[in-house]
């Protein structure tokens, strides 16, 4: 039986808590990472912040983070004065080199370049900063099927979904869909693996962060509130 919880659509045949291993029953929650956890689970996750996978390894320990998005939009209506930029959280693995964009002056994202296959392999942005264009380094390699996503002058990204899983060894980006003001572009990838979504809430993308490797491992957004 498949039940949509607030930030998963699980199989509740097959999933189980990523940390106490429980057999999953709604309510269900999305982590960080885009693992699933129990209730009971996800309330200890709340009042510590981080939580620590007991059954991987010492050499390979998995440490979570909490990436509610509902609580994640209560706090940019609440708390965020306009102008305001927010890093949002990457979801994704935690392995990888980490990449941040420097947002400071960005007016928007005028293009996205994106590699993909079996996974999302690598992502590049080019963007406006006072006046003038400016483009990332390509965060992963640049193999696979390449894509490009021109934004018009006045369209700008609301939110950045896709799914996360186990690719080559490794817990990364498996797909990534990009919707816009206007528009949705993808998904990119292969579509397999548990949900995530990073809304804007109300704002808009300015800017990205990531880790990564081979490959896209993981994926954050800088949200401006206009």
């Amino acid at each position: 039986m498949k039940v949509a919880a607030p930030n998963a659509t699980v199989d509740l045949e097959e999933d189980e808590c990523t940390v106490c291993c429980a057999p999953l029953r709604p309510p269900v929650f999305q982590c960080a990472a885009g693992r699933l956890l129990c209730l009971t689970c996800y309330e200890e996750l709340l009042q510590k912040d981080t939580l620590v996978i007991p059954k991987a390894s010492p050499s390979t320990s998995i440490i979570i983070t909490i990436n509610c998005c509902e609580s994640k939009k209560k706090i940019c209506d609440d708390k965020s004065p306009t102008g305001s930029v927010l890093k949002m959280d990457p979801c994704g693995g935690g392995f990888g080199d980490v990449w941040e964009m420097d947002v400071r002056g960005i007016d928007r994202i005028v293009k996205l370049i994106l590699w993909h296959c079996g996974a999302v392999d690598a992502i590049s942005v080019v963007y406006e900063r006072d006046g003038q264009e400016e483009q990332t380094r390509q965060w992963g390699k640049a193999e696979g099927e390449r894509s490009e996503i021109c934004l018009e002058s006045d369209e700008y990204l609301t939110c950045v979904k896709g799914r996360l899983g186990n690719y080559g060894g490794c817990f990364l980006v498996r797909t990534v869909t990009f919707v816009s003001n206007r528009r949705t572009f993808g998904p990119y990838g292969m579509d397999e693996g548990a949900p995530f979504e990073l809304p804007a809430a109300g704002g808009r993308i300015i800017g990205f962060h990531s880790r990564s490797g081979g490959l896209l491992n993981a994926l954050g957004t800088y949200v401006k509130m206009d």
